[in-house]
């Protein structure tokens, strides 16, 4: 009867300890679960930023479509989940980076863009020291610190209606020989060229 009870107590010490660890695992299970999708919101939100930051300067990339809107081809093709920054169109088509990866990189509207935010940006009384920035902004600051720049474009200098229209205008000819050179570097390396994007309603 004795060794009866001291069995009966184990067992049941035993099953206790097995809902305690299986509660404990579940616990830590979500809690590991929870962190990795606050990770992953952080990413997307990140890399969404980055794409509104890559129409908003018009660049150029090679998704393999012929837009400046790189956020609507990463929502409607889920093949694409990354998106990083070069300097040169040059640096951009020899990227050697996983395919799900945008490589975007600044065009001659571009230029032309950051040409009018700084002219805008001259007279404005901003704590530069604010934004880790110096006046004027630069191309490589657009690239490297494109985070910084974004925030105070949004906070200065909303693209005012008219502007791309005006900066078409005015580049047409400097983004036509940027099209013919890049063009004809597709040409050379057996790279397809891009096609206009459709988004799915207009299909």
């Amino acid at each position: 009867m004795k060794k009866t009870l001291i069995w009966l107590f184990v067992t049941i010490a035993a099953i206790s300890l097995m809902f305690i660890l299986a509660f404990w695992g579940i616990n830590s299970l979500n809690s590991s679960r929870s962190q990795l999708d606050e990770e992953e919101m952080d990413r997307i939100i990140v890399r969404n930023r980055q794409a509104l930051f890559s129409l908003h300067m018009r660049f150029d990339n090679n998704s393999g479509y012929s837009t400046f809107d790189v956020l609507s081809v990463m929502v409607f093709d889920p093949k694409f989940d990354d998106i990083v920054f070069v300097e040169t169109w040059q640096e951009g088509l020899g990227a050697n980076l996983d395919e799900s990866t945008i490589v975007a990189w600044p065009t001659p509207y571009t230029y032309g863009v950051l040409q009018h935010l700084n002219n805008d940006l001259r007279e404005r009384e901003i704590n530069w020291s604010d934004y880790d920035l110096v006046y004027p902004i630069t191309m490589q600051d657009v690239i490297f610190n494109w985070g910084l720049v974004h925030e105070v474009f949004l906070m200065y200098d909303a693209p005012a209606p008219g502007l791309y229209d005006f900066l078409y205008e005015q580049f047409r000819e400097t983004h036509q020989s940027y099209l013919e050179e890049i063009a004809a570097t597709r040409r050379e390396r057996g790279i397809p060229e891009p096609v206009r994007w459709r988004p799915p309603w207009e299909e």
